[in-house]
């Protein structure tokens, strides 16, 4: 008989009892993680993402993501960052808890993002000097979209060709899986030009990083760049990466 319970225990915890759970939510977002640090990617060859156009580009990832923050656990965090975010007026439906991927965001907004490298990137920027207003910080986020009580953004900023060239070089394949409306607000500005509102939400899972910084221009020679993101907690998560 032990050794049936001990049977069963394991293939619990191995098949996940609660894998096919449906619960009812009323939230746009299902689970929210924290994470410890970011990595950035040059996306040049051999990159692990795969995005075609001409800019130069740095994509933002979160890294060592924990502390699950999700619906199905009657978790008072989970509740507090839908709140929040105004996140609360969804209407009821039910999902299944292997549903919680597709709508998952990291419990970071941002206040600021800084951009730097090591050498004079040109003559009106001597290293050490922020690139922000040479660089175009790209995204997705449904923020807009829960502010605006649930309303789809329509038509697709790509059949209106209102998306930048910049946002378009990077989201174009995705932008093709929307016939017409979207549940997501692009994010589309040059980094000097973005405020708290624009860095809320991010959609990180959709995305595959939390943002793409396009550079308008390529360094004369191999440097370092560094990026400062400050969360309007105050944290905040700094990387470097080599750009040949």
């Amino acid at each position: 008989m032990k050794r049936l319970l001990l049977l069963l225990s394991l293939s619990l915890s191995i098949f996940g009892c609660d894998r096919y759970e449906y619960v009812h939510v009323h939230s746009y977002v299902y689970s929210y993680v924290d994470y410890t640090r970011l990595e950035l990617d040059t996306l040049n060859n051999g990159s692990n993402f795969k995005i075609p156009g001409s800019y130069f580009k740095i994509a933002m990832i979160p890294k060592d993501i924990n502390c699950l923050y999700q619906v199905n656990r009657n978790d008072e965090m989970y509740e507090y960052y839908c709140e929040l975010h105004k996140d609360t007026t969804y209407p009821e439906h039910k999902i299944s808890t292997t549903d919680f991927i597709t709508s998952r965001f990291t419990v970071y907004d941002y206040s600021s993002v800084d951009i730097t490298a090591s050498i004079d990137w040109d003559s009106s920027h001597p290293a050490g000097q922020s690139l922000n207003d040479l660089v175009h910080f790209v995204s997705m986020s449904p923020y807009k979209y829960i502010l605006s009580g649930y309303k789809t953004l329509s038509p697709n900023p790509l059949n209106e060709g209102t998306a930048s060239k910049y946002y378009m070089d990077v989201f174009e394949s995705e932008l093709k899986n929307y016939n017409s409306e979207i549940p997501v607000y692009p994010v589309d500005k040059k980094c000097s030009n973005l405020n708290e509102d624009d860095m809320v939400l991010l959609d990180f899972i959709r995305c595959h990083a939390l943002a793409y910084l396009v550079f308008e221009t390529r360094p004369a020679r191999p440097c370092t760049v560094t990026v400062k993101l400050t969360a309007t907690t105050g944290k905040v998560f700094s990387a470097s990466v080599k750009v040949d």
